[in-house]
Formats: C-alpha cells, sequence, structure tokens
C-alpha cells in the first residue's frame, strides 16, 4: 500500500509554526475499517444475533458507528 500524499513531507509540523504561547491542536485518531467482503448483517454492532465480531463490536461501541453510509 502506498500513502497518497499532497504538499510538503511534514505540512503543519514546521518547527517555525511551534512558537511559545500558541496554543498546540491536537489532532483526531481516525481508524478507517473498510471491507468489502463482509455483510453488515453479521455483525454484532449491526444487531446480529450471534458473536461474530467481538473486537469490532467493541470498536464500535468506543466510538462512532455509521449505519447509513
Amino acid at each position: 500500500m502506498t500513502p497518497l500524499q499532497c504538499g510538503s513531507p511534514l505540512k503543519g509540523e514546521s518547527s517555525h509554526h511551534k512558537k511559545e504561547g500558541w496554543p498546540v491542536r491536537e489532532r483526531p485518531n481516525v481508524i478507517l475499517i473498510v471491507l468489502d467482503t463482509l455483510r453488515a448483517d453479521h455483525l454484532g454492532c449491526y444487531g446480529y444475533f450471534r458473536d461474530t465480531s467481538p473486537n469490532l463490536d467493541r470498536l464500535a461501541k468506543e466510538g462512532i458507528l455509521f449505519k447509513d453510509a
């Protein structure tokens, strides 16, 4: 897998932007899981009655779950 990058390698990370007194913005942690071979109706987080996906269910419970995306 090759990351797609636009602009400078460390855009927003250069040292001249880190001056004393400037607020430091934290970047959000984002995990995007894309599966094209898994049916949503077979995942517990979408209401499936069997325990087929305990780790994905826990991740969905602790984060944001999109149902109509």
